[in-house]
């Protein structure tokens, strides 16, 4: 019976320790691209007719969009300044209006 037990612990003893260790494994996720992170923002506007934290994201994306297409992140910065004074249905349409100029 003694002999059972300390096997038994030894079993225990080895499978914790086997998760504890540094693991250098991390997995990257690829970055969005700014027109699909200003759809995915724009879309969930126009579908819950409000305006929530991703007010903040649209702008961010629209500066990213500036480094690979200025021409069109301008037109959308205008339309985004009306965005951040809307609420309610003005948003969703305003939102919808972005949309449509990606």
């Amino acid at each position: 019976m003694h002999y059972l037990a300390r096997v038994t612990l030894l079993i225990a003893m080895t499978l914790l320790m086997s998760g504890c260790g540094e693991h250098d494994e991390s997995v990257q996720q690829p970055p969005v691209p700014p027109t699909e992170a200003l759809r995915r923002d724009l879309q969930y506007i126009v579908e819950h007719k409000t305006v929530g934290s991703e007010i903040m994201t649209i702008q961010s994306s629209i500066e990213k969009l500036k480094e690979t297409d200025p021409a069109k992140a301008e037109k959308l910065l205008a339309e985004y300044e009306k965005l951040d004074k809307s609420t309610g249905g003005q948003a969703a349409v305003q939102a919808k209006k972005m949309l449509e100029m990606l």
